[in-house]
């Protein structure tokens, strides 16, 4: 009886380790899309989302345009240490009827330690000086671990939504 009640316990102890070793292995991006579907009905342009080694070209020559002729603090981000993009452009209709789309992407770094420093860079300036620079229509990041996440919108209509848009997504990811 003992042996029987032991070994009942200690499958579910192996259940429970393999359900959390299955939930720490899911894509936090993927699910931020998902959560953001749920709550703000956005839906991908395409099928699923893109990877690459580095971030859109277009954003970063817009960075890079900024440090060169408004924001020179920006000419000390290192793209470089990004070793990985994962980016979807996500489209709504539920605010107001009309077609709203954003740019979700993460950005990995080789280490959190760089992560921080990207993030000092930019958290040093005014929001809105980046913001007017680099996307008029919205611009927002904030760090996870290794990963900062960054949404962009071309319409300023978004950054009215993009609170509970960013809470959204720290929910899924976190």
């Amino acid at each position: 009886m003992v042996i029987v009640k032991m070994k009942n316990v200690i499958i579910i102890l192996f259940l429970l380790i393999g359900n959390y070793l299955i939930a720490q292995g899911q894509d936090s991006f993927a699910n931020a899309i998902i959560s953001l579907d749920t709550e703000f009905e956005f839906k991908q342009k395409t099928d699923s989302y893109k990877t690459s080694k580095k971030p859109d070209k277009g954003l970063m020559e817009r960075f890079y345009k900024c440090a060169e002729f408004e924001l020179s603090e920006l000419k000390e981000l290192d793209f470089e240490k990004i070793i990985n993009v994962k980016s979807s452009e996500l489209i709504t209709t539920k605010w107001e009827g009309r077609k709203n789309q954003i740019e979700f992407q993460e950005w990995e770094f080789e280490n959190e330690g760089y992560t921080d420093e990207f993030v000092g860079i930019l958290d040093c300036m005014p929001h809105t000086h980046i913001q007017f620079c680099v996307n008029k229509g919205g611009i927002m990041w904030w760090k996870n671990k290794n990963k900062l996440y960054v949404v962009t919108s071309g319409a300023y209509f978004m950054t009215y939504h993009y609170k509970e848009i960013k809470e959204t997504i720290k929910k899924a990811i976190n």
